[in-house]
């Protein structure tokens, strides 16, 4: 699976970019598509946390990953593009513009 989303600051790790120099005030296009297909990926794995936000300090972000089985995220991925634009890769983008995500169904156990 192909990572998207890491930044020096989410990850603790200087390797990755800084999400500072990943923000964008004007929206990018097919935001909405882009949102939606972040937000309803499948979840592969929980933590008993929650993500900080890195830019106010505050702000709590259930700790969870997801994947709509060729990219994977962090559940601030969504978060930090709702809310600052952040820039992500423009494979992902067009993969996600192109493919619906994965339809999730509860199931019953008896």
């Amino acid at each position: 699976m192909i990572e998207i989303g890491m930044f020096a600051e989410t990850c603790h790790d200087k390797r990755y970019p800084s999400i500072f120099d990943s923000i964008h005030e004007i929206e990018p296009e097919n935001k909405d598509k882009i949102l939606y297909h972040l937000k309803h990926g499948l979840d592969i794995a929980y933590a008993p946390g929650h993500f900080v936000d890195v830019i106010d300090g505050k702000t709590l972000i259930k700790a969870v990953c997801y994947t709509d089985g060729v990219y994977s995220w962090r559940s601030d991925v969504p978060y930090y593009y709702e809310h600052c634009n952040i820039d992500l890769p423009q494979d992902f983008i067009e993969y996600a513009t192109k493919n619906p995500v994965i339809i999730r169904r509860k199931v019953q156990l008896s």
